[in-house]
């Protein structure tokens, strides 16, 4: 029986050191999809990959051997050996796997509880799957089923009001650190959502300025303009960096950008002046060295986990409303799957029975010798009476699935077997 999966690995137990060695971009999904999807018994497959997690959601009659077959494939592609991983990795399967999935989906799973983003992840990461037709109907009800469970949890709880960000954490962090922002001078390394998103908390944290360096300079200097602040080119970046308090990174480069040695030239030239650099990018812009520098303290996206706030307690205040919600559309998922397996079963087994009913209506009438009207009297009467007995035995199927508990998969599988369907 083909049961959802997950297969992957998160924030909550792979530091971003392991974590960004998985991190997949959008241009080198597509060759990963069509490489998950031509492992043996893994028949659909999407996959998510942000900052904070590599997973993937397959569909699989075999979800062990799926599960190891993606498992090496992540690994190899990132040149890295499964063995160092595996302790990461977690793998779940069936009412988990979707469980799982939904609250991914609806930000329950996150680093900051509720974010709005995620949601918006996993719709990219389906639709990209969808283009490159590693999908199929099974994942496409799953889908469904996560964004109506989305919006439920959305409409019915305060779970994601307020507004919280991985990068308005960074500047929560970035306050608490150095006891207020009043008048501190600020440069943003890279000028995507998440720099946006900072500049526009560091502003209402109290900072007049925020200065922006960016490899596009046109987009440095659009962002720069919104917040009084100056754009610089991205040489540029140790004449950017030796004026200020704070750096925020947040670019997608694959390499560090913020290296050790200009750090370390930069603090030379100013030596009694502390610098605070907040590394929110996954691939790290910074390199770790850096951390071991003086008067240098570094804090990468794992820093924020210990974040909190009024807008945060309130939505963990909502969380276990939320859990009730997705609790329920869980079990309604699973009944929709099982209740369209029991029918597909069903007919299964009615064609097996009436071809049996042909064979030996036409038996009968040979030997018999009957004529047109007679065979066809002789099959209508006989299709009746299996068209009864069908009704009232499969009608147990539905019961069952139905009640849920124990016994469903066994009993279909019981079914198949003894009416030899698995042929």
């Amino acid at each position: 029986m083909k049961r959802i999966s997950v297969v992957g690995l998160n924030y909550k137990k792979t530091p971003v050191e392991l974590r960004e060695k998985l991190y997949f971009t959008t241009d080198e999904l597509p060759r990963l999809l069509k490489a998950l999807s031509g492992i043996e018994r893994v028949s659909e497959v999407m996959v998510l990959s942000t900052c904070n997690r590599t997973e993937a959601v397959f569909v699989s009659d075999e979800p062990a051997q799926g599960s190891a077959g993606i498992m090496k494939e992540l690994a190899a592609r990132k040149k890295t050996g499964c063995e160092k991983l595996k302790d990461s990795f977690y793998t779940l399967s069936g009412g988990e796997a979707v469980r799982h999935v939904f609250k991914v989906a609806s930000g329950l799973d996150s680093m900051v509880l509720g974010e709005n983003e995620i949601t918006g992840q996993f719709k990219d990461s389906y639709d990209l799957a969808l283009k490159h037709r590693t999908t199929g109907k099974v994942l496409l009800t799953l889908y469904q089923a996560a964004m109506s469970a989305v919006k439920k949890v959305k409409l019915r709880t305060g779970v994601s009001k307020g507004t919280v960000s991985v990068s308005h954490c960074a500047v929560g962090l970035a306050e608490r650190t150095l006891k207020g922002l009043s008048g501190k001078k600020v440069l943003i390394v890279g000028a995507g959502d998440m720099a946006n998103s900072a500049a526009v908390s560091f502003i209402k944290k109290g900072v007049g300025s925020v200065n922006v360096i960016n490899k596009t300079y046109a987009k440095a200097v659009e962002l720069a303009g919104k917040f009084n602040g100056t754009a610089y080119e991205f040489g540029m970046l140790d004449r950017a960096v030796v004026d200020s308090d704070i750096m925020l990174c947040s670019t997608a480069s694959h390499d560090p950008v913020v290296k050790s040695e200009m750090v370390r030239s930069v603090i030379s030239r100013r030596p009694e002046r502390e610098l605070f650099i907040f590394d929110i990018a996954v691939p790290r812009d910074v390199e770790a060295g850096v951390k071991g520098i003086k008067n240098v303290h570094l804090y990468d996206i794992d820093d924020l986990k210990t974040m909190t706030s009024d807008v945060l307690n309130a939505r963990k205040n909502e969380l276990e409303k939320a859990e009730t919600i997705l609790r329920d559309c869980v079990a309604a998922f699973e009944m929709e799957l099982y209740m369209r397996e029991s029918s597909v079963l069903v007919n299964a087994v009615r064609k097996k029975i009436y071809k049996i009913v042909d064979e030996e209506c036409a038996f009968t009438a040979l030997k018999q010798g009957l004529g047109e009207e007679e065979k066809a009297a002789l099959h209508s009467a006989t299709i009746s009476v299996v068209n009864r007995i069908i009704s009232a035995h499969m009608s147990e199927l539905k019961k069952r699935v139905e009640k849920g508990g124990t016994g469903k998969d066994g009993f279909m599988n019981l079914v198949k077997k003894a009416f030899k369907l698995y042929e």
